[in-house]
């Protein structure tokens, strides 16, 4: 059951609110096009999920990115670890707090007829989530079984009740803009990146090194099918141009609060609004404890606390939360600059910083060599070219220099 519930864990941490998504950043450029995007991220997201590993099966149990790039790298990658680490958790925590307090508001009005204040509500999501996180990684573990169970069985409601909607002709139609390509990859990459929880389920399955390749394998290639079933359903039921259509939605707010409108128009059933608002109340609960949980071990790692000392849990429970929760109340525009650069950020994270510790760590006696081939290095060096282009696109995207969609 911890073998199931790490899957789960790896697996939700990349399943959020950010899935649904997907299409408005893929609708120019086509079905197939993007299919080839998925595989093609989520093999060179795998692999860097496995070099992470590698590198932290390197040091003792409990290590995280801080011990993990001090150790091979040296203090300037550890700094820089310390502040994408930080800058980018905050941010995605802050996200979910804030929309999790806003469904949470919203769900409360309209079921119990209850008006709960937006500061009210933000506290209650958070506090509940956190109490989990607060107990350790065997609390979190069950509470994430019964969201992505309930999220796995909701999102395929809902694309079986899509399915009869599909028109193949959306689908295989001549509708692949190539210059939209390099900005759906950004995105696509993000929604791929579980590679933060991996020290933390390390722990959690005791340095087992064969069931944590099975946590990525399987955990990786639950997203990867997730995915392709709503980009086949989004694509295939709403038309690019038209009345209710992509072109629409962009001209409009170009939000997927906007998309999941137009596609109800089209099908004309309020099921799928309500299925999908408990959808995005599972999907957002599993990343924020993900995300939640990949923080609490990095600041314990980082500052070399004992789990074990309460005092200690409660000051890192603060500490995590407390900032989130004042910027998404009081200043959400700090946080909202900060997650348009989440892609810059996990790419130094989860492709660049693993990159580099492996290439570092095969000069030393310590390197285990468990997933050398004669092509590794190979591998190695593009994927580093894939996540300096991440990065190269995401810069030039907020200076406006590329049309994102």
């Amino acid at each position: 059951m911890k073998l199931i519930g790490s899957i789960l864990i790896y697996a939700g941490t990349a399943i959020g609110a950010g899935m649904l998504a997907l299409p408005l950043a893929t609708a120019h450029i086509g079905f197939p096009f993007s299919l080839i995007l998925f595989l093609s991220w989520w093999v060179v997201m795998t692999f860097t999920a496995f070099m992470l590993l590698e590198v932290n099966l390197c040091f003792q149990e409990g290590a995280s990115f801080s011990s993990m790039s001090v150790g091979t790298l040296g203090r300037t990658w550890q700094t820089i670890t310390w502040f994408c680490f930080l800058l980018l958790l905050y941010s995605l925590i802050a996200g979910y707090v804030a929309e999790g307090g806003n469904l949470l508001q919203t769900t409360t009005l309209n079921f119990f007829k209850i008006d709960i204040p937006s500061w009210g509500s933000t506290f209650i999501y958070t506090s509940v989530l956190a109490v989990f996180v607060f107990f350790g990684k065997a609390k979190v573990d069950y509470i994430n079984r019964l969201f992505m169970s309930l999220q796995i069985v909701i999102f395929f409601i809902v694309f079986f009740m899509l399915i009869k909607y599909i028109d193949i002709s959306n689908l295989v139609g001549s509708k692949q803009h190539l210059p939209f390509i390099m900005p759906a990859v950004p995105v696509i990459m993000v929604c791929f990146g579980s590679h933060f929880v991996i020290p933390s389920l390390r722990g959690y399955l005791n340095s087992d090194e064969k069931k944590l390749k099975i946590v990525i394998l399987i955990g990786s290639l639950i997203p990867l099918f997730i995915y392709i079933c709503w980009e086949t359903v989004s694509l295939g039921v709403l038309p690019l141009s038209g009345d209710n259509s992509f072109q629409h939605i962009f001209s409009e707010k170009g939000s997927v609060a906007e998309m999941m409108s137009v596609m109800k128009n089209i099908i004309e059933s309020p099921t799928i609004n309500y299925y999908t608002n408990i959808f995005m109340h599972m999907a957002l609960a599993t990343s924020f404890l993900g995300a939640s949980l990949s923080l609490f071990d990095f600041v314990m790692d980082g500052f070399s606390l004992d789990f074990r000392n309460w005092s200690n849990r409660i000051l890192v429970t603060i500490t995590i939360y407390a900032i989130p929760v004042v910027f998404a109340l009081y200043y959400p525009k700090g946080f909202i600059l900060a997650l348009r650069y989440a892609s810059i950020f996990g790419a130094i994270l989860v492709i660049l910083l693993p990159s580099f510790m492996v290439l570092k760590l095969q000069k030393t006696e310590r390197f285990r060599n468990s997933f050398y081939t004669k092509w590794h290095n190979f591998i190695i060096y593009l994927s580093i070219t894939s996540g300096l282009a991440v990065i190269l696109i995401a810069i030039l995207i907020n200076l406006n220099l590329m049309i994102e969609r």
